[in-house]
């Protein structure tokens, strides 16, 4: 008799096995399903406290999403809408549209160029974005009329290990800027999911890990450290993060001149 229970008890576990790994739905390795469904952040600066939060739909590869600040009722609407190989987008602020225009996309499915203009006609701004053979970007150069960002991405470790980041202002070249930005991670934390920005899988490969702190060095000034950005995280259940804490320090003084904390759900499509 206890031979006959003994083989009851092990077909039990043997089926129970198998239904577990038949379970649909994404599973603890497919994080490709997942997407920001809300986040909401606190930011606190020398001249500000506010609220902001938004919240996405995604419909296929549409996605809307809208925005509010604590600080005044407008609804800030987005809406990106895949198009052949690219991405159009509209904004609105309330029920006025403010700007639109598009994200083209490269063979690879990665953003290559966008053009977002103001409903006056005007440019508001113009990237191109550059990758390597392994699918990272790394080079951005975005213009914005008066003034042009160009980013300049290396890479080690899966990760970007720094930027050399040049902001040239054309009225007054006095307020021309170049940094280096170096990046430091959490090395046992992994990145599963992009959440700072809805199309982060578009613009290549992402880092592997979370990063920890980045440093800025002022290259126009004997690349003296001026500013430091640090993080923390929580995670969910899954491994993601469900939570950001992200300090803004200026120096040489140490002051912290701003702190946002971000708190993230998610879905999946």
């Amino acid at each position: 008799m206890k031979v006959y229970h003994y083989l009851i008890l092990l077909i039990f576990i043997g089926l129970y096995s198998c239904k577990k790994d038949t379970v649909v739905g994404p599973s603890e390795n497919d994080y490709s399903k997942y997407r920001v469904k809300e986040y909401i952040r606190h930011t606190v600066s020398n001249t500000s406290d506010y609220y902001d939060t938004s919240r996405f739909n995604y419909e296929g590869e549409n996605i809307n999403y809208t925005t509010q600040y604590s600080t005044a009722p407008t609804i800030y609407s987005t809406h990106i809408i895949k198009n052949g190989n690219q991405y159009l987008l509209e904004k609105f602020s309330d029920d006025l549209q403010s700007l639109e225009g598009f994200y083209l996309l490269n063979t690879s499915g990665f953003i290559d160029t966008s053009n977002i203009v103001r409903m006056n006609g005007t440019t508001n701004n113009t990237s191109r974005h550059f990758y390597n053979s392994s699918n990272q970007r790394i080079m951005d150069i975005t213009y914005y009329g008066n003034y042009t960002n160009d980013l300049e991405i290396h890479y080690a470790n899966g990760n970007q290990s720094y930027w050399i980041y040049d902001f040239t202002y054309y009225p007054d070249p006095s307020r021309t800027t170049k940094d280096s930005i170096v990046f430091e991670y959490y090395n046992s934390i992994p990145l599963l999911v992009p959440y700072e920005w809805v199309l982060a899988k578009n613009y290549g490969k992402s880092n592997e890990n979370l990063v920890k702190k980045r440093t800025y060095y002022d290259q126009l000034n004997n690349s003296i450290i001026h500013k430091t950005y640090d993080y923390e995280y929580e995670l969910d259940s899954n491994g993601l993060v469900s939570q950001e804490i992200r300090s803004i320090t200026e120096l040489p003084s140490g002051t912290v001149t701003r702190v946002d904390t971000t708190h993230y759900t998610y879905t999946t499509i």
